[in-house]
C-alpha cells in the first residue's frame, strides 16, 4: 500500500502514519508538534518540505521514523537542532539518499548506503555558525551537491 501525504499542519495530536509499506510526502509540513512517520521507505519529493519551527518538535530523530529502511530526501528538510537519521538506533538506515536538502544545527547520518548530490548544512539558530555533520556508511557516494556549516 503507498499514502501520499497533501499540505497539513499538525496541531494538538502528533501527526501519525502507520504501518504503511511506503509514505510519500508531497507538500509542504510545517509541523508544531510531534511526527511519527512508522514505514520502512519514506521518500519527501522534490515540490515537498518539513520545517520544524523552534517549539515543541526541534529534533528529527529515530522516534519520528521507528521502522525506516529506505529514507529519500528530494525536498527540503529544516531543523532547529538535531537531525539524526540511523545514527541514534541499534541498526543503521538501509538506504538514504539525499537529492535535496537537509539543513539542521548538526546533522548524524548512519546508512549502509549513502548516496548525496543535495546539500547537508549546518547552521546554529543562536551564533549562526555550523554545528557538526557525521555521516557513517558502508557505502558513500558524493555527487556534486554541498556539504558543510555556516561558519
Amino acid at each position: 500500500m503507498r499514502q501520499t501525504m497533501s499540505d497539513k499542519k499538525a496541531a494538538a495530536p502528533p501527526l501519525s502514519f502507520t504501518h504503511e509499506e511506503l509514505v510519500i510526502i508531497n507538500n509542504a509540513l510545517n509541523i508544531g508538534r510531534a511526527i511519527q512517520i512508522d514505514s520502512p521507505a519514506v521518500t519527501f519529493s522534490a515540490s515537498s518540505s518539513l520545517n520544524l519551527p523552534l517549539v515543541s518538535a526541534t529534533n528529527l530523530v529515530s522516534a519520528n521514523f521507528p521502522n525506516v529502511n529506505f529514507f529519500t530526501n528530494l525536498g527540503t528538510i529544516t531543523v532547529p537542532f538535531e537531525c539524526s537519521l540511523g545514527s541514534d538506533r541499534l541498526a543503521p538506515i538501509d538506504r538514504l539518499v539525499n537529492r535535496g536538502s537537509f539543513t539542521a544545527n548538526n546533522i548524524s547520518i548512519r546508512a549502509t548506503e549513502y548516496e548525496s548530490s543535495g546539500t547537508n548544512l549546518t547552521r546554529s539558530l543562536s551564533s549562526g555558525r555550523g554545528g557538526p555533520i557525521s555521516i557513517q556508511a558502508d557505502s558513500a557516494k558524493f555527487d556534486g551537491g554541498t556539504v558543510g556549516g555556516l561558519l
